[in-house]
């Protein structure tokens, strides 16, 4: 499967189907996408062996995905919207409790 992704106009489903969305889509060959939940459930799915290859082409960049779900390389800022917002949440955090004197 080739996965083409488009944080813009990509496909985006919300949480509770995406296991579903990506099971119905195992068998096509091309996908647009633009969730980085739905890239998970993907290279979740490559991991259980349901897709025997997968693509992921950011930019004009061909990205193996192994079958272990890693990615051969990870190009800068790329499906890391979640892992930035926890970065930054967790920061903020540390900030106001040492403001607050350590109460949470």
């Amino acid at each position: 499967m080739k996965v083409y992704w488009d944080d813009l106009i990509g496909v985006a489903v919300p949480d509770g189907v995406i296991k579903d969305y990506a099971q119905d889509h195992l068998n096509c060959e091309v996908l647009v996408i633009g969730s980085e939940n739905l890239l998970l459930e993907l290279r979740l799915q490559r991991l259980k062996g349901n897709l025997s290859e997968l693509i992921i082409i950011v930019d004009g960049e061909k990205i193996q995905v192994n079958e272990y779900g890693i990615l051969d390389k990870w190009p800068k800022n790329f499906a890391n919207f979640a892992i930035h917002n926890c970065t930054e949440i967790l920061r903020l955090q540390r900030e106001k409790r040492d403001k607050n004197k350590g109460t949470p």
